[in-house]
């Protein structure tokens, strides 16, 4: 998916080579989900902040997600200047904007997730045929909750023919479309 769809630069392994030698660009976007997380390498790596960016370039962010309820006390400073850095702000969801305010950031706009920029159709082109005609469940949990496998374990024994159920903790783009397109329950 990402050779066939998406250009991109060469592969930095460290944030000091990419400070070195920054990817040429007009504007750099950051974004989306889960990149301010704290919990995860990603939210604490300057990169995900575009500090590596040159002076006289545009930084922004499209849809960040913190994915938390509150900003981390240890990392609340880095954040503040890290995002106060940016010359534009969105974030995906509305508690994003409340994570902003506790950092003392104004001007952050709440944004669509990207994911539903482009119509259905447009993902159904991009999306693998599946050739299943009995009814399947996908389940897509991100952090292996023991929660959702019990919803998962509850709703799978209640659907009458059910063909198969799985629970996946990551799945490439293209099994992920194919999947939730073709799927006959879903819930997002």
């Amino acid at each position: 998916f990402r050779r066939t769809y998406l250009p991109l630069t060469a592969r930095y392994d460290s944030f000091a080579a990419l400070c070195a030698e920054p990817p040429p660009a007009d504007v750099y976007l950051a974004g989306s989900d889960q990149i301010w997380n704290t919990l995860f390498p990603n939210g604490r790596d300057p990169a995900f902040y575009l500090q590596f960016a040159p002076a006289g370039v545009t930084r922004a962010s499209y849809a960040a997600s913190f994915a938390m309820d509150a900003v981390d006390p240890a990392w609340a400073e880095r954040q503040r200047a890290w995002i106060g850095a940016l010359d534009y702000v969105s974030v995906r969801e509305p508690s994003g904007l409340a994570l902003l305010e506790q950092l003392g950031i104004t001007g952050g706009e709440a944004v669509m997730d990207p994911v539903f920029l482009l119509p259905a159709a447009a993902w159904r082109e991009l999306a693998v045929p599946v050739r299943r005609s009995k009814p399947y469940l996908l389940v897509y949990d991100f952090d292996g909750s023991p929660a959702i496998r019990s919803a998962a374990e509850q709703l799978a024994a209640a659907i009458p023919r059910l063909y198969r159920w799985k629970i996946s903790t990551f799945i490439s783009q293209e099994i992920f479309m194919r999947s939730e397109l073709r799927t006959t329950y879903w819930q997002p």
